[in-house]
């Protein structure tokens, strides 16, 4: 049996643990080096919580359309694009990247939410011909940093994938965002992906690139305000609570949910907006944790990390909208007390989907 990833980084040296009865890859050589590596160079990070399902059958493409809320049909092989599967009232059932491919799509499922899909999918499959399966021989890795390109020896196009080889092991390539910090996810054969990890950390021609871990990955994704099954994804969320309003299609048509999010965005009934988020400690807070003005209960953090420098705690969360202000004197609870919370830009907020 070839050798699991964890297996491969702890023999790099990695701090491995334990949580949810899941092992999580810490660090390799410290958060800071692996987080100055991806903003300078090339950091590697196995993004072991990401699941594979497969959608086929002459009716694959007309059923996922009517269950997800962003636009598919246009897409060619190859081709990527975030979406998701909302519930009747408009709540996010699951959130994935699909991807077509030539016998039909791949989803690729945060979280270790494979098998949510693939039973959302076979609910809402009726008379249709369509087949579903998750697949357990996939893994994938996340390339993040300038000299990413140059790693990898080829140009790599946003929100859409290529096959390329590394010292002989196949992977497919494509650049992405929204629900990764921005970087070059690759998909590589389970049986292969020691080897491809291993390929690519120890190559002796090109950029120099740095295997990196969970607490590395977090402060980019939380930096780039990039939501996270389990914190800011959830059931309880819509679309625009998650900040994923930028993948909701207007123009498609029908699907599961679409008049209740046409309704929120409509009659303007979002009540919370997802918002980055600082605070002036270098305390993290016990997640979630409610945000407050004053006396009242305004919001909460969804999710909080230290700033590579040290003197902050960056965060994301929600707030209600009628007390969103960035000068507002909000506050959260942290082991020394109470602690100044302040409203922070994101990088996406410009950005046009």
């Amino acid at each position: 049996m070839p050798e699991n990833i964890i297996d491969w980084a702890r023999k790099q040296g990695a701090r491995v643990e334990h949580h949810d009865s899941e092992p999580v890859i810490l660090e390799f050589s410290g958060r800071a080096q692996e987080y100055d590596a991806a903003q300078k160079s090339a950091a590697f990070f196995v993004l072991d919580d990401l699941q594979t399902v497969s959608v086929a059958g002459k009716d694959a493409a007309d059923l996922l359309h009517r269950l997800t809320m962003n636009e598919m049909r246009r897409l060619n092989p190859g081709d990527s694009v975030i979406n998701a599967f909302p519930d009747a009232n408009g709540r996010l059932a699951a959130v994935f990247l699909l991807k077509k491919n030539e016998a039909g799509f791949e989803l690729m499922v945060p979280g270790r939410k494979g098998k949510v899909v693939a039973d959302w999918i076979e609910k809402y499959t009726f008379i249709e011909e369509v087949t579903c399966e998750l697949k357990p021989d996939v893994d994938y890795f996340l390339l993040v940093g300038p000299e990413s390109e140059a790693v990898l020896g080829m140009s790599i196009a946003e929100n859409h994938f290529d096959r390329l080889d590394v010292n002989g092991i196949s992977a497919h390539a494509g650049g992405v965002g929204g629900l990764f910090p921005r970087g070059v996810l690759l998909q590589v054969a389970r049986e292969e992906s020691t080897a491809f990890a291993q390929a690519l950390v120890s190559s002796d021609s090109g950029p120099t690139v740095q295997a990196a871990g969970w607490q590395a990955y977090q402060l980019l994704r939380v930096e780039a305000c990039v939501p996270e099954v389990g914190a800011e994804i959830t059931p309880r969320q819509n679309p625009y609570e998650a900040g994923l309003q930028r993948f909701i299609s207007y123009t498609k048509g029908c699907f599961t949910g679409q008049e209740v999010i046409a309704r929120l965005d409509t009659y303007d009934k979002v009540k919370y907006t997802y918002t980055g988020l600082r605070l002036e400690t270098r305390e993290v807070p016990e997640l979630p944790a409610p945000v407050y003005a004053g006396e009242m209960e305004v919001g909460e953090v969804t999710s909080a990390v230290l700033a590579r420098a040290g003197d902050e705690v960056l965060a994301l969360g929600r707030i209600r909208k009628k007390f969103l202000d960035e000068q507002s004197g909000y506050t959260v609870q942290t082991g020394s007390g109470s602690c100044p919370l302040f409203v922070r830009s994101c990088p996406h907020e410009h950005e046009q989907k």
